[in-house]
């Protein structure tokens, strides 16, 4: 396995750190939206990605986490009239139901920042108490003069780049680079206690706060899209390497390439979006995470008509060439040589999850097939099936669900009524839900901040 690392800006050897094992962790959403589909490319792709690690023999822990308290969610849970977290808590459920229809079902663990408070407390601590972060008076911020290798992921020069700081600039800033660690609390915010002041988590150091929880100093793959990369990703690196004293954080960076509508990029700040679940409504969620999927991850790639057209006809093609070879009832003597096709499949998405080969090859078997479908034998049918169901299992392209629609529908308005009835604290009759599903065959399952159901075999 080969991966493209954004560090040293090469493909290198996948090594991971323990033997057969892997810790992944991917920068997941602010949750005061729905997510769109630039969004969905990151996580379709890790999710495919991971999947993959696990269809070649690796364990992989999946770590996202879920920025619940930001800026951001203030703003809209105020245009809302409701309280932040139960804002964020709504949008959560929504960003799980949306990346379902994407078939993204591969994360170990959901990470909502605000459970993880006391974590980030001793981390602000240790760095104020080692002088790599100092007191200001709307927060406690990290001194980027104070870590060298600032800088060195995104390759920027930090004294000839500082107007690209994400953030409001605080004009008495040591450096205008320094970023927040934790926000003092402003009247009717969000807020813990702390030695330092009442207020809450800066962005970059829940993510390390939640990592080393999960993973210790160090781990195999940090994932995210490319725009997170400066400042985010290097405020990741000096928070955990300042207080680790370790050589890198993560061994590998994995970044995802922008999605743009119409040749512009998409954009929550400036509307320019069309959501997960407005695009899945139209087109199909297998459709839309075929064109996620359908190109190299760090390349950009368009979301149009167009686009989204030729995926559906490729979907289509190869849905109906496995519904053909399910239903077959006469057999020639005709064998298909599909080992060689698996060989190829597998070697391309071995080269730095170039799905987009697989998809070729599958094109390249489906062609073969349907020439001569007729007189394909039983063994071949039987060993392309095979073939087809190991690929799916990642890149998910065919629809194998026979219950999907009403029953999914009909467990997210369950799921969300038995939520409104846990945050009134009426535990008794969730509970009492709880036993009436699993009477009727459905067990829940309440794991890292979300309730997800199965049928019972």
């Amino acid at each position: 396995m080969r991966l493209y690392n954004t560090m040293t800006r090469k493909t290198e050897d996948l090594v991971p750190m323990h033997h057969g094992r892997l810790n992944v962790f991917v920068c997941g959403p602010t949750v005061y939206n729905r997510i769109h589909v630039g969004n969905g490319r990151t996580f379709a792709f890790f999710d495919a990605a991971v999947k993959f690690l696990r269809f070649i023999g690796y364990s992989v822990f999946y770590l996202q986490n879920i920025t619940d308290i930001d800026d951001k969610i203030i703003n809209r849970a105020g245009e809302e009239g409701i309280d932040p977290l139960a804002l964020s808590k709504k949008y959560f459920r929504y960003f799980i139901e949306d990346t379902a229809l994407l078939r993204i079902d591969s994360v170990s663990y959901y990470a909502l920042a605000s459970d993880y408070i006391p974590e980030i407390r001793r981390q602000v601590s240790s760095l104020l108490r080692r002088q790599f972060a100092y007191r200001m008076d709307d927060g406690i911020y990290f001194s980027i003069d104070s870590f060298p290798d600032y800088g060195k992921l995104s390759r920027q020069v930090i004294t000839d780049n500082r107007s690209s700081v994400r953030h409001r600039m605080n004009k008495n800033k040591r450096n205008p680079g320094d970023f927040v660690v934790w926000k003092l609390a402003k009247p009717g915010e969000p807020k813990w206690p702390s030695s330092y002041g009442e207020g809450r988590p800066g962005w970059n150091i829940e993510d390390t706060a939640i990592t080393r929880t999960f993973f210790g100093d160090s781990y195999d793959i940090h994932g995210g899209g490319s725009d997170l990369i400066f400042p985010h990703h290097e405020g990741e690196i000096a928070i955990m390497r300042s207080l680790s004293n370790r050589r890198y954080l993560s061994r590998y960076w994995l970044d995802t390439g922008m999605l743009n509508l119409r040749d512009e990029k998409m954009s929550k700040s400036t509307g320019n979006i069309i959501t997960v679940r407005e695009a899945c409504e139209k087109y199909g969620g297998l459709v839309l995470r075929y064109l996620l999927l359908n190109a190299s991850y760090r390349s950009e790639i368009i979301f149009d008509d167009l686009s989204m057209h030729e995926a559906k006809v490729n979907v289509d093609r190869l849905n109906l060439l496995y519904q053909n070879l399910k239903t077959r009832k006469d057999f020639g003597d005709f064998n298909i040589s599909v080992d060689r096709y698996r060989e190829r499949a597998i070697r391309a998405a071995s080269n730095d999850f170039d799905f987009r080969s697989v998809y070729a090859i599958l094109n390249e078997l489906s062609e073969e097939v349907n020439k001569k479908m007729e007189s394909i034998s039983r063994e071949s049918t039987a060993k392309i099936l095979e073939f087809m169901d190991d690929i799916n299992s990642f890149l998910c392209f065919i629809d194998t669900r026979s219950d999907i629609g009403i029953l999914d529908k009909l467990m997210e308005n369950i799921i969300s009524f038995r939520d409104n009835l846990r945050a009134r604290k009426d535990f008794d009759l969730s509970d009492q839900l709880r036993e009436k599903l699993k009477d009727a065959g459905i067990e829940l399952e309440d794991k890292g901040g979300m309730t997800k159901w199965r049928k019972r075999q």
